[in-house]
């Protein structure tokens, strides 16, 4: 419904701190910036990082194992800082904040609502970036306050597999889909030792409440996960 020669999408859960008329102008001076995000706080006023690379195999297997099992929480904060930035090119910006002109977005395809959550972020960057050839920029000095977590209600395993699953989803589209199955074999072996691992470590610490929530999400996140790789195997086959 957008009429204008901008789009800001904007979480529901966001607080602008700042004008836009600076990112405006801008992306007015410079016709090369395809799309612009812009410094991101929590409600205590730590910033998200801002630093963004395209995902990679060991950026995403280290995200959903070890920091998984220390706190799925840790997928989208552990990486906090305050520090000073200035105006940077970067990989991608995050979603909750993402400034772009109308007709780029409509070029870009929009964002793939194959995704029901995260990475649809990120794989609109990816698409201005790679397939456009222009310039995602981080401008620090107009701020947002982001609530997080307010649009969704999830369980630490849905958390995980709503997680895996758009990273999956994502690799497939733009590494291939030879990348996305290695990733899937390597998470799950990797999950699997972790469930071992947690698993014997409550027969040590029977009573330790947070290694059972630890465990509970693991095996869910793995029947879905393997569940999910023989649907895919399945749908192979009848295809030949």
């Amino acid at each position: 419904k957008a009429q204008g020669n901008y789009v800001l999408i904007l979480n529901s859960d966001t607080m602008l701190l700042g004008p836009l008329k600076p990112l405006l102008d801008l992306m007015d001076s410079d016709q090369a910036i395809g799309l612009m995000g812009c410094a991101i706080y929590d409600d205590d006023m730590n910033l998200y990082p801002y630093k963004h690379h395209f995902p990679n195999i060991f950026s995403e297997l280290y995200k959903l194992t070890i920091m998984s099992v220390k706190d799925v929480s840790s997928l989208f904060t552990s990486h906090k800082r305050n520090e000073p930035v200035n105006v940077a090119c970067v990989d991608w910006v995050e979603g909750c904040f993402m400034l772009t002109r109308r007709d780029i977005l409509n070029r870009a395809g929009c964002m793939d609502e194959g995704y029901f959550l995260y990475y649809e972020d990120i794989d609109l960057c990816y698409s201005i970036e790679k397939r456009l050839g222009m310039k995602v920029v981080y401008y620090p000095y107009t701020k947002v306050v982001h609530s997080g977590s307010k649009s969704t209600n999830f369980s630490d395993a849905l958390h995980l597999q709503q997680y895996y699953a758009s990273c999956v989803r994502y690799f497939s589209k733009h590494r291939g889909t030879i990348y996305a199955a290695v990733f899937s074999m390597v998470c799950i072996s990797c999950w699997i030792i972790l469930f071992t691992v947690v698993g014997l470590s409550r027969l040590v610490f029977p009573k330790a409440g947070r290694l059972r929530r630890k465990h509970d999400m693991l095996i869910t996140a793995l029947k879905k996960a393997i569940g999910d790789a023989f649907k895919v195997k399945s749908g192979a086959k009848a295809l030949l």
